[in-house]
């Protein structure tokens, strides 16, 4: 028994939550899927292979033209603000920010959370990363990530941001009545709260660049989202809630409702 401020929440007690939690699941499911199938069509296109195979400038530019053309398509159809080619080095070989090819080229990018799990894909493939700050947009993302080969090798990573106040939306969209949901990263963050929204504007971030600086651990006063979890997974019982939890890759949706 895990007692809250002498409350108490039961694992899977409430069908109607289960059902709430496999609805968000399911739509955290097929979002990532649809992004991830359409980065990889638009990594597969031949002119990224033919950029990296050109033998003259001439030649890269007309490639890079094309498979720019190819990111703006997918930037726009998923409202991407930033799509990215990143070299082996850690450098952009080109980025387009809101529809435009962009000069301001970071160099930096090994140093992101994705790069190296990126390139360690088989040709193909594609992850999505946990949560991070991105400098470039000033805000809380995720992202996803393909590698392009070259003679059957990684040379380079094509890899986009979602900012995480898109899927706090999908995740606490029409949660109604006295029932609420959370969404925790991997490291037990809560990164969505139809309680209280969390805000991810850029006014909002104020410069927090470290998760500790800007989220919290605590669905109560005192008690973290990741003790809950851990009763439920136990079958432990929380008097006065009931609640249900599901894993959707490195994210766990909860949902509660008061029973009193």
């Amino acid at each position: 028994m895990v007692a809250l401020s002498g409350v108490n929440p039961v694992y899977g007690s409430s069908s109607q939550l289960n059902e709430l939690v496999a609805e968000r699941v399911q739509v955290v499911f097929e979002t990532n899927r649809r992004i991830k199938k359409t980065l990889l069509k638009t990594a597969s296109k031949p002119a990224f292979k033919q950029y990296f195979s050109a033998s003259d400038d001439d030649s890269r530019a007309k490639y890079k033209r094309k498979f720019e053309k190819a990111i703006k398509q997918t930037q726009k159809y998923f409202d991407v603000k930033e799509m990215c080619l990143i070299d082996r080095s850690g450098k952009e070989i080109s980025r387009v920010d809101a529809g435009r090819v962009s000069d301001e080229l970071a160099t930096d990018e090994h140093e992101a959370v994705f790069f190296e799990p990126g390139f360690q894909l088989k040709e193909g493939r594609s992850l999505i990363s946990p949560i991070y700050f991105s400098p470039d947009s000033s805000s809380w993302v995720i992202a996803y990530v393909t590698p392009i080969y070259s003679q059957n090798s990684p040379v380079a990573l094509l890899h986009f941001e979602h900012d995480l106040d898109y899927l706090q939306r999908k995740i606490i969209d029409g949660v109604v009545d006295e029932q609420f949901v959370v969404a925790l990263s991997g490291d037990g963050w809560i990164i969505a709260d139809s309680r209280d929204p969390i805000k991810f504007s850029k006014e909002a971030n104020t410069g927090a660049e470290e998760a500790e600086d800007f989220f919290s651990k605590e669905l109560f006063e005192g008690v973290s989202a990741q003790s809950i979890l851990t009763a439920l997974e136990a079958g432990e019982k929380i008097q006065g809630y009931d609640a249900a939890m599901k894993k959707v890759g490195q994210l766990t949706i909860l949902a509660l409702e008061p029973t009193l």
